[in-house]
C-alpha cells in the first residue's frame, strides 16, 4: 500500500536506503536506532516506492533486502518516487553547493518559494543566464561563491520593499565570508551596487562595472554593465 503522507525529515530514510538496501549488507537485526517497528514502518514505505526493484537475500545474520537495477532497461532513476514524497517549506533550498564542488547555471526559468541554490563554504556558483523569480531570495552565498554574469532576478512577494532587499544575499557565518561577483544581468526593484540589506552595506558589482537604471511604471530593473 503507498503512503500518502510527506517525510520532513528526509536524511533519515535516505540513510536507511542506503544502509539498507543500495549497500544491502544490513538486516533487520542490525537496525538499532529507536525501535525494531520504526525499521518495519520504513521498510515498508520504501517497498511502496521501490518494491519493483527490490531484492532479499538470506544469510546467517538475517534476510537482507537490497536494490538491483539495470540502467538498460529503465528511463529514469526510481529513487525520484521517494524524492517526491519529501515535504518542502519556504525556507528549503533546491541546490546546496558544497566544497570544492561547482554549480554552472547556463539559463532556463526558475519560479518558487525558496533560493535557487547557495554556496557553502569552497563551492561556487555560476549564473550566466536564465529567469529567476522567488518569494524572498534567487540566490545566497553561505561561505561560498556566486558569480553572476547574466540573467534576470526578482524577489516577488507581497511586501515588495522588504523582499527585493534579499534578491541576492549572503548568509554567512563568522567563520567562513562568502563572496558574490556581479558582472551582469538585470534585477528587479534590486540594485547590487547598494546592498542596503548587508552590515555593513556592501556592493556585489565587479569592478569595471557599473548599475544603471530602467524604469518601468511599477518597479524599476537595475541592470548591470561595463563602465
Amino acid at each position: 500500500m503507498a503512503f500518502n503522507e510527506l517525510i520532513k525529515n528526509f536524511d533519515h530514510i535516505r540513510q536507511m536506503m542506503r544502509d539498507f538496501y543500495i549497500f544491502g549488507f544490513k538486516s533487520r537485526a542490525d537496525f538499532t536506532d529507536k525501535s525494531v517497528r520504526s525499521y518495519d514502518n520504513e521498510r515498508r514505505r520504501i517497498e511502496s516506492w521501490l518494491g519493483e526493484y527490490m531484492y532479499f537475500r538470506q544469510n546467517a545474520s538475517g534476510k537482507n533486502c537490497f536494490i538491483s537495477v539495470d540502467s538498460r532497461k529503465i528511463s529514469r532513476n526510481p529513487f525520484y518516487k521517494a524524492w517526491k514524497a519529501k515535504s518542502f517549506t519556504s525556507n528549503d533550498i533546491m541546490f546546496v553547493v558544497g566544497s570544492n564542488s561547482m554549480l554552472n547555471i547556463f539559463g532556463g526559468e526558475y519560479i518558487g518559494y525558496h533560493p535557487m541554490a547557495t554556496s557553502k563554504k569552497n563551492g561556487i556558483i555560476n549564473v550566466l543566464d536564465g529567469s529567476y523569480v522567488s518569494n524572498y531570495t534567487c540566490f545566497q552565498t553561505n561561505g561560498g561563491v556566486l558569480n553572476i554574469t547574466g540573467g534576470v532576478f526578482k524577489a516577488d512577494n507581497n511586501n515588495k520593499s522588504i523582499m527585493s532587499k534579499n534578491t541576492i544575499k549572503r548568509v554567512d557565518s563568522k567563520r567562513f565570508k562568502g563572496n558574490i561577483i556581479i558582472s551582469g544581468g538585470k534585477f528587479i526593484n534590486f540594485d547590487p551596487s547598494n546592498c542596503v540589506n548587508e552590515y555593513p552595506k556592501i556592493s556585489f558589482v565587479k569592478n569595471g562595472y557599473k548599475v544603471v537604471e530602467e524604469k518601468e511604471e511599477n518597479y524599476i530593473i537595475y541592470k548591470v554593465i561595463p563602465k
